[in-house]
C-alpha cells in the first residue's frame, strides 16, 4: 500500500507526510534486495524522509509500536525521472511482510 501512495506522488513527495509505520523499519528488516525488488518507492523514499514515532500503544504491546509521522524531502532528480519503478510482487501476491517471531501481531 505504502509503495502505491509514494508511486502516486513520486513527483511531489515533498508534499506529502505519512502517518502510518516506519519505513525506516521496513529497510532494517529486509535486505536492499528484496526492498529495491518489491518496494522500491518505500526503500528510496526512506533515504530522503524524516520519522518522529507516536508514543508506544501500552495497552497492547504488539500493536501500533511503529507508527511514525513521515515527512518526506524532494528527491534528487535522477530519482524523479526514474518515475514509475517495476515492482516485483511474491507468489502470495503481498508486496512486503515484516513480523516478530514471537508469533504476535
Amino acid at each position: 500500500m505504502y509503495d502505491n501512495v509514494l508511486s502516486s506522488n513520486w513527483d511531489q513527495l515533498n508534499r506529502l507526510t505519512v502517518l502510518g509505520n516506519s519505513f525506516q523499519s521496513y529497510c532494517l528488516t529486509s535486505s536492499d534486495k528484496v526492498l529495491e525488488k518489491q518496494v522500491p518507492h518505500v526503500y528510496h523514499a526512506a533515504l530522503h524522509s524524516s520519522e518522529v514515532p507516536l508514543p508506544p500503544f501500552t495497552s497492547y504491546s504488539n500493536v501500533f509500536n511503529d507508527t511514525v509521522i513521515t515527512t518526506l524531502f524532494s528527491l534528487p532528480s535522477d530519482l524523479v525521472e526514474r518515475g514509475e519503478m517495476d515492482v516485483d510482487v511474491s507468489e502470495d501476491g503481498l508486496e512486503i511482510i515484516v513480523g516478530d517471531s514471537s508469533g504476535g501481531i
